[in-house]
Parts: C-alpha cells; sequence; structure tokens
C-alpha cells in the first residue's frame, strides 16, 4: 500500500499541480486535497494520512496555528510547509518545533516529491543551512515593495478592523478580490497573519 497524503492549499490550480505532481511519480497516494482547515477537519474524520503538506497562509486560521493545532490533534503525522514565504525566522520556527519538512513554492515542483520521500523514510527537508538564510523581509526597503491604491485602502481598513464584506463595499469589487488583495498584501511583506501584516505595515509606515 502506498503512503498516504493530504494536500492543504486554498489556491485551486496549485492543488490541481501538487496532486498532478505527486500522482505522476507514483510512489504517494492522495487521499484528499483541502482548501480550508475547517475542510482538513472534515476529512480527518475519515482519513489518516502519513504525510499533510500544508499551505501557512489560509483565509480560515492564522499560519502558525494550522501547524500547533496538527501537532497536538494528530501529532503522529507528519507535515511538510509548502509555502511562498522564503524567511527565516518562519524556517526556524517550524525546524526547532518538529515539523519534517519545509519546501519553497518558489522552487522546482519536483522538490515536493523530493520533500515527500525524505519525509517518509524518516528524514527531515528543509532549505541548507536554514538559520544561515537571509530573511527577504530584512533586505528590503520602502522604495522597494509598490502598494498599489486597493492595497492601501485594505490596509487601513484592516487597522480599523473592517471585515471583508465592508472592504469589499467600500472597493465595489468581490469578497473574493478582497482576498485576493490581502494575500498580495502578505506576500509584499512577508506575515503569515493579519496582525504580523499591520505590524509590519506601521514599521514601513505604510499606514
Amino acid at each position: 500500500m502506498k503512503p498516504g497524503v493530504i494536500l492543504l492549499d486554498d489556491h485551486p490550480l496549485i492543488l490541481r499541480s501538487m496532486k498532478a505532481i505527486v500522482e505522476m511519480d507514483g510512489q504517494f497516494e492522495v487521499l484528499a486535497t483541502c482548501s480550508s482547515w475547517q475542510d482538513l477537519l472534515q476529512t480527518l474524520e475519515t482519513k489518516s494520512p502519513e504525510i499533510i503538506v500544508l499551505d501557512i497562509s489560509l483565509p480560515d486560521i492564522d499560519g502558525f496555528d494550522i501547524f500547533t493545532k496538527l501537532r497536538e490533534f494528530r501529532p503522529e503525522i507528519k507535515t511538510i510547509i509548502y509555502t511562498m514565504h522564503r524567511v527565516r525566522r518562519y524556517m526556524e520556527h517550524f525546524h526547532q518545533n518538529g515539523a519534517n519538512g519545509y519546501v519553497l513554492k518558489s522552487g522546482e515542483l519536483g522538490e515536493l516529491v523530493d520533500a515527500l520521500k525524505h519525509v517518509h523514510n524518516g528524514e527531515r527537508y528543509f532549505p541548507e543551512n536554514v538559520v544561515g538564510i537571509k530573511a527577504k523581509d530584512d533586505d528590503y526597503e520602502d522604495n522597494q515593495i509598490q502598494l498599489t491604491d486597493s492595497e492601501r485602502i485594505t490596509l487601513k481598513a484592516l487597522n480599523a478592523n473592517r471585515s471583508n464584506k465592508e472592504i469589499a463595499e467600500r472597493l465595489e469589487i468581490s469578497i473574493n478580490e478582497v482576498i485576493d488583495i490581502r494575500k498580495s498584501l502578505l506576500f509584499k511583506s512577508n506575515a503569515v497573519n493579519t496582525s504580523e501584516l499591520l505590524e509590519y505595515a506601521k514599521k514601513k509606515k505604510w499606514i
């Protein structure tokens, strides 16, 4: 029987690509794909994977909480973080707190399969010299990050505790478009949740 894997990411295209590359390799069985924490919880009621590959930027739960809750809820399941965040402190956090792997979305898609094989064999898979990786957000200067008008309005609204619905009405766009703007802001700030985003935005005088 092939080792079972569950893939968690809120972006449908990324999920399809992940599933395709894992199935093409043939060593693992993709038991399910999930797009949210609640979706994953429901799936785990009937599925028992060896490994969960998870994004840490999801709309319904803070990034670090996903990993922490999984460790508490199903400690026997191995975890691989699959993320766009090339940030030293994130890698160190997950390395120190027992994650089995950390793979960057900016790398080759086949690297995900390599990570799965290492983790299945009882090894850990992290970028080389995790402690020495330079954090992207430490390198950025204010003038290197360009915010759109919609992003600036969204930031101010988030700082005022406005909901996605209220922001959508203010910008006259859909809630899904607001979610996309928030993801863009998280990417530009290398934050994993709104609290960290706002802290960074204040530091950079964006708000």
